[in-house]
């Protein structure tokens, strides 16, 4: 006589065979057929898990985002999902949401409400917002620090800081509008409105990996290259001084993000810092990745966006172009090499160019240099 139970997963009745020694048993249907069950009830498949978290992003994998107490999933989404959701991925960061997946591709999503609705950040929405979550709160008689560059969580007791960001962002606002050349306002109402330049790092850990970084570096390659046009016998108009310095790594727009990531706990000098038992402490940190909306290399893209705006001339396209010289990937190759090295012959700004480059990414300038060229900007 088989003995009748209730299958855990689905619910039916099942009922087992009599027991035979050797023999593997299996559950049967009232009516005696297998039951097919498969540990996995109709409603829920066996692979079927739920992850409850806020919506990121959606990547160019068509892979979303998905941020818990646990870290961040990244999951798949089926193309059926993808068709039905594709324009809330788009507008819903930061919307909490309940997203089913059978083996880590995501087939169902709800949203716990409607999603904003988000046009692009202008430069100074992303900077009021960076201040707003750094910035302390407001103390009497003190001035908020408005600089990426310089944000803390206090004041110094000596008075309130200077706001280093906006001195600089005029002063870039400044030099690019003395250039009289058709395109030049629409130009800058780019970068301001349509790119991160102003906010943006400079690298990801080397040189002003920081915000505003990408903003601060260009502004010293102006300094540099105006010192350096002292020293050496090559004469390079103020116009083109202005462009080829603070326009050189345009190509960096939109192109860093902010990633989280679990590294080892440094301290103040760099060091690791281990725990008791003399193990790493990993936590989770905030670092700059590269997701380059537009990969068209690196001083031809400069060129090539400059150029939707403004004309260049050949030696300003040729500065912004080789500024890398032999740091360029190009000059791996034999054709690469004969073009910066005859492209430097011809056009002798090239080296002073690079060496500004170098200069702004691993030198301070003189303390007496700078306020020769701050009394003079």
């Amino acid at each position: 006589m088989a003995d009748k139970k209730v299958c855990r997963d689905c619910g039916k009745e099942i009922k087992w065979p009599p027991f035979v020694p050797g023999q593997r048993s299996f559950p049967l249907n009232p009516d005696g057929t297998p039951h097919r069950c498969h540990s996995a009830s109709p409603e829920k498949p066996k692979d079927e898990t739920t992850v409850i978290g806020e919506f990121k992003s959606i990547n160019k994998f068509n892979q979303i985002g998905i941020e818990t107490r646990k870290g961040i999933y990244t999951v798949s989404v089926s193309p059926e999902l993808l068709a039905r959701e594709k324009e809330n991925f788009g507008t819903n960061a930061g919307i909490q949401v309940t997203v089913t997946m059978i083996k880590d591709v995501a087939t169902d999503i709800k949203w716990a409400g409607p999603g904003p609705q988000p046009s692009t950040p202008t430069a100074k929405e992303i900077l009021e917002k960076n201040i707003k979550d750094a910035a302390p709160p407001a103390q009497p008689k003190q001035e908020t620090c408005t600089s990426p560059a310089v944000a803390a969580p206090e004041q110094k007791a000596e008075g309130p800081k200077k706001d280093e960001w906006g001195i600089e962002f005029d002063r870039f606002k400044a030099h690019l509008s003395s250039v009289k050349r058709d395109g030049i306002p629409e130009l800058l109402q780019y970068l301001i409105d349509k790119t991160d330049f102003f906010v943006a790092p400079s690298s990801t850990k080397y040189h002003d990996a920081r915000e505003g970084g990408l903003l601060h570096h260009s502004l010293r390659v102006y300094d540099n290259l105006v010192e350096l046009s002292k020293i050496y016998a090559v004469d390079i108009p103020e116009e083109s001084r202005i462009l080829i310095s603070l326009l050189h790594d345009v190509c960096k727009t939109n192109f860093y993000r902010l990633e989280k990531k679990q590294l080892p706990r440094k301290n103040e000098k760099g060091d690791l810092v281990y725990d008791d038992f003399g193990r790493k402490i990993w936590e989770e940190t905030l670092v700059w990745t590269i997701d380059d909306q537009f990969p068209c290399g690196h001083g031809e893209k400069s060129v090539i966006i400059v150029q939707r705006f403004i004309r260049l001339t050949d030696e300003e396209i040729m500065g912004i172009r080789w500024h890398m010289m032999a740091y360029d990937d190009v000059k791996n190759s034999y054709a690469g090499n004969l073009a910066i090295t005859n492209a430097s012959d011809k056009y002798r700004l090239i080296p002073l160019v690079h060496m500004a480059d170098l200069a702004a990414s691993f030198l301070e300038m003189r303390e007496q240099a700078m306020r020769e060229i701050a009394g003079g900007a």
